[in-house]
């Protein structure tokens, strides 16, 4: 992989881990109720324009399922 595409993944799964990590600290605060930011980044990326090849989309979704597997276990 060249290294500018090395350090924009990487980039990215940071920004994902620190606003999963993020959320949970909210979650356990009662900031946040457990689905309401997977259930607005849904909102976003389901819109009828959403272009799936944009790589935003690509990755909102995945940080909405990072933020519900671990809502998940937090409840285990």
């Amino acid at each position: 992989m060249e290294p500018a595409l090395e350090a924009a993944a990487l980039y990215a799964s940071a920004t994902q881990n620190a606003l999963v990590i993020l959320t949970k600290c909210l979650l356990n605060n009662q900031a946040l109720k457990v689905g309401q930011f997977p259930n607005a980044l849904k909102a976003t990326f389901n819109e009828p324009d959403a272009d799936w090849q944009r790589l935003d989309y690509q990755f909102l979704q995945r940080l909405a399922e990072m933020i519900e597997n671990a809502e998940q276990n937090d409840r285990q």
